[in-house]
């Protein structure tokens, strides 16, 4: 089966990876509003708990919720090129429309990186009819390139190292609108760290689909390899946390990308081997099929509810910065269970759905009896 370039069948919906896929979102929030959504400020007296909070998200959310949001771009890649109404053609238009997507997103928040995903999402059908040995090795190639020009620092060069403040206390939110310089600071900061790592991870993903360990995640992830991928990460992030204090920081990128894997087990094994936590994510699944919206309002909802033209929350503790939006995250979760109670799909990925297909589409569930 992992030598087939696609398989047409078994389209039902692995709904495990929406629970994943929910959860990290969640992390990816908490990240956002740790780094207060683009609004430079700095906390100078931390207490316990907000030292606790941002030491959490140092260690276990930061690039690692993102690395596995990519890994799951490139697993949908797999998932829906293996239908045959799917083209080459109707994945690169639908990835340019995410693109659109995540360019209206930078009209309110600059770090929004759907932009960046559709364009690298159009690139990635090149690669469609790679066997999986020649995927793995084209996506650790491309890892280590991106490595190497993270030391290039290729984003100052093309756009200068002078970056304007697009939010802060003397900020309007008109102010914010007009903001023309978004899509630089984006790409100053992606191209600073080698601008080739989202590739990378969308290969993994994909290459883990097509060898058939996706679509056999109950059988494939045991408690030898939950406990096994926790191990790894453990080491790797004890060393990686020893490195650092004397200026090394070579294992960085293990730990990333086996915290990913770590935090990605233990919630896939829950999901099939825990009744209890099944019950329990399976709730949260609604709030992965939704996830283009309560991604995308996350971001414009988080700068709003931070800068002083908001609620100003960067007032606050950082520890009550991050219950506001896991408040908020679950209140998406409702939002979302509802929704799809009476609905086939979210607000925006209704309208992603309209102009992929570019015909009209039911919305309302009735609609389709």
């Amino acid at each position: 089966m992992g030598n087939n370039p696609l398989q047409p069948t078994k389209n039902k919906r692995i709904t495990s990876l929406d629970a994943l896929r929910a959860f990290t979102l969640l992390g990816i929030l908490i990240v956002h509003a740790n780094n207060g959504f683009g609004l430079s400020y700095s906390k100078v007296c931390l207490s316990f708990v907000d030292l606790c909070c941002a030491t959490i998200n140092g260690l276990f959310l930061s690039n690692k919720c993102n690395t596995i949001f990519a890994v799951l771009f490139g697993v949908s890649f797999y998932l829906i090129l293996r239908n045959p109404k799917n083209g080459n053609g109707k994945f690169v238009w639908r990835c340019f429309l995410l693109a659109l997507i995540g360019l209206f997103n930078k009209l309110f928040y600059s770090y929004d990186a759907l932009m960046w995903y559709g364009l690298w999402g159009m690139v990635l059908v090149l690669f469609k009819n790679l066997k999986p040995k020649s995927l793995i090795a084209c996506s650790v190639f491309i890892q280590l390139m991106d490595l190497y020009l993270a030391k290039l620092s290729i984003g100052d060069f093309l756009f200068g190292t002078a970056v304007v403040d697009r939010y802060g206390i003397d900020k309007s939110f008109y102010d914010v609108l007009l903001y023309s310089n978004a899509v630089v600071d984006y790409l100053r900061v992606v191209l600073n760290s080698g601008g080739l790592g989202t590739l990378a991870k969308f290969l993994f993903g994909y290459w883990l689909a097509k060898i058939g360990f996706i679509e056999s995640l109950q059988e494939r992830l045991t408690k030898h390899i939950f406990l096994i991928s926790w191990f790894v990460f453990i080491t790797f992030l004890v060393l990686d946390i020893y490195l650092q204090k004397n200026g090394i920081y070579s294992l960085r990128i293990f730990a990333n990308y086996s915290g990913s894997a770590a935090y990605a087990s233990a919630l896939i094994y829950a999901y099939y081997h825990c009744g209890f936590c099944n019950r329990v994510l399976k709730l949260f699944e609604p709030y992965g099929k939704l996830g283009l919206t309560n991604y995308s309002i996350g971001g414009i909802l988080g700068v709003i509810v931070i800068n002083e033209f908001g609620l100003g929350l960067y007032k606050y503790p950082l520890s009550f910065i991050i219950l506001v939006f896991i408040v908020f995250f679950l209140l998406q979760a409702i939002f979302s269970y509802y929704w799809l109670r009476y609905f086939t799909y979210g607000p925006m990925e209704y309208v992603w759905r309209v102009a992929t297909e570019r015909k009209k589409i039911p919305l309302r569930r009735e609609a389709l009896i």
